[in-house]
């Protein structure tokens, strides 16, 4: 599950790069691919997708710390978080290719 994490987190990163200190910057890079970064997205928790991607970003950073920054049940994610976060790399995704296509 860790390894389906980081891959859909690296799906992401490739689109949009990392998300840096920069909110406002990279928030225009969204807006540049076709994405509001306002936009609130989300099973039962609806959060902004700009918050959601940093929110990915930080468990990225913590995974690969390799069990160094943190005991490793305290780096788990549940089973509901995987699925809302792999479900938005897959809107992101989607999005970025239909704004594509339409250019």
């Amino acid at each position: 599950m860790e390894n389906a994490f980081l891959n859909f987190y690296k799906s992401i990163e490739a689109i949009f790069g990392e998300p840096n200190k920069n909110r406002l910057a990279f928030a225009e890079k969204l807006g540049t691919q076709g994405i509001d970064p306002e936009e609130l997205v989300g099973f039962k928790e609806k959060e902004r997708i700009i918050d959601k991607i940093y929110r990915m970003s930080d468990i990225r950073n913590k995974k690969a710390a390799h069990r160094k920054s943190m005991p490793h049940k305290k780096r788990f994610i549940s089973y509901y978080e995987f699925i809302d976060l792999q479900y938005l790399a897959n809107f992101l995704i989607h999005t970025v290719l239909n704004e594509r296509v339409k250019k």
